[in-house]
């Protein structure tokens, strides 16, 4: 007999408007920091001594392809559920669809990211409360139950 191929669960599109948001902000604060490496354009110059680096044009070239480019396959990948033999047995290692494995390692980058700009840097511009929020609230998404089991089911 013939599986039958399971409904996408609601927390899928939480999921999906999480990326969507991450991409986007990813989108703007990235090209702004390339743009404008002094940060002026988006009130964030007087933060620039705080960086290891002379401006923000690493920062935001980081943003734009970690968040910003990164997400986009990640997020077809979550809706499809592909099979690629190149990464399946990173799924067989964890039980999970690799897609789903690889969007909760991005929510755990974004978080170090996060306790990195505020812990060593000392570096806390109002966005950032934004992001800590946001990224808490991605992260429970990502580990809602309805996903999880979506996922490993995807994963055989």
């Amino acid at each position: 007999m013939e599986k039958q191929p399971q409904s996408r669960p609601v927390g899928l599109f939480f999921l999906t408007a999480c990326l969507v948001f991450l991409i986007i902000g990813a989108w703007v604060g990235g090209l702004n920091f390339i743009l404008d490496p002094s940060g002026a354009s988006m009130q964030m110059d007087s933060y620039v001594s705080n960086l290891l680096v002379p401006d923000y044009f690493l920062p935001g070239l980081f943003l734009l392809v970690v968040y910003g480019l990164l997400p986009i396959p990640l997020l077809v990948a979550l809706w499809t559920r592909p099979k690629l033999a190149s990464l399946q047995a990173l799924s067989r290692r964890f039980h999970e669809h690799w897609a789903w494995l690889l969007v909760l390692g991005l929510c755990l980058v974004l978080i170090g990211w996060l306790a990195l700009e505020v812990v060593l840097l000392r570096f806390m511009a109002p966005i950032q409360w934004v992001m800590v929020v946001f990224s808490l609230v991605f992260l429970a998404v990502i580990m809602l139950p309805s996903l999880r089991r979506y996922y490993r089911a995807g994963a055989e």
